[in-house]
């Protein structure tokens, strides 16, 4: 299970290379102006690859809990626009389920009173999805900074896994267990017939590389389950949480995996005695 893990972890962020790009040009604009009709309309990738790290950090160093897939950010110029945000949320949704979006749901937003577990909405969440694209948009008029009359929006595109990919990556997990199940089987038959420390050493190396790789791959299970599953794009990748904070576990134990394989190969099987007439 812990190499079919990092087997759909790297095929899996290889097929992301294939996924269809964010739009640009003339489709971007149809959707802006879907969203922000007749408004100047201002936005940015977060990042000009698959993934986004803050401090642009590579993938063998770690990350922290910014590292997460790219995304489309755009809002109006004007930081506040005329109007009511309840109307206006109304009319986004049937103008964008008029432009062929799937308007998933409308959900009051605002702060929580702790003491009564009541919310004091100040806006509202609109989330929908099209052609693989997943639009977050929030409207809000908070009365502490917002002046009458008007309120704040921005909307976030995000890319929704396509089936191919859960698939891709469900496939190399499979055939990662598989593999690493008849390497493993290998390694264990030829250190049995050599005995003495080649056997200690791989025995021991292969049960702590195991230990420090199980928390890892634990994690991974559940959040492919829930990649999978979720109709919302997640935030991070399912293996995300490996290089976040358990990259130096995951690391040492892919090194001492290694060391128990190196054991194995050089290993000599011990010479039989010869036969007493």
């Amino acid at each position: 299970m812990t190499c079919g893990f990092f087997a759909a972890a790297v095929t899996t962020r290889a097929a992301w290379e294939a996924v269809p790009a964010y739009p640009s040009g003339e489709r971007l604009a149809e959707i802006t102006e879907a969203v922000y009709p007749g408004w100047p309309v201002e936005g940015e990738l977060s990042a000009d690859g698959v993934l986004f790290d803050v401090m642009g950090r590579g993938g063998l160093g770690g990350h922290d809990e910014d590292f997460e897939y790219a995304r489309y950010d755009f809002s109006p110029v004007a930081m506040y626009v005329p109007g009511a945000y309840q109307a206006w949320t109304a009319e986004t949704a049937r103008r964008l389920t008029g432009a062929g979006w799937k308007v998933h749901d409308i959900s009051p937003t605002g702060a929580i009173d702790v003491a009564t577990d009541t919310m004091d909405v100040t806006g509202h969440r609109l989330v929908a999805s099209k052609d693989g694209l997943y639009l977050d948009l929030e409207a809000a008029a908070n009365p502490l900074d917002t002046p009458a009359g008007q309120f704040w929006t921005s909307a976030e595109l995000t890319r929704q896994p396509p089936w191919w990919l859960t698939a891709t990556g469900l496939a190399a997990w499979i055939g990662g267990g598989l593999l690493a199940w008849l390497v493993l089987g290998w390694a264990n038959t030829r250190t049995r017939s050599a005995g003495g420390a080649a056997r200690a050493t791989s025995i021991s190396a292969l049960v702590a590389s195991l230990v420090l790789l199980l928390p890892a791959t634990l994690m991974g299970v559940v959040a492919f389950a829930a990649e999978s599953s979720l109709t919302e794009p997640t935030h991070q990748p399912f293996w995300g949480l490996s290089v976040t904070w358990g990259y130096g576990c995951t690391w040492l134990g892919a090194v001492l995996l290694a060391v128990a394989l190196t054991a194995a190969i050089i290993a000599r099987p011990a010479l039989s005695d010869p036969a007493v007439d």
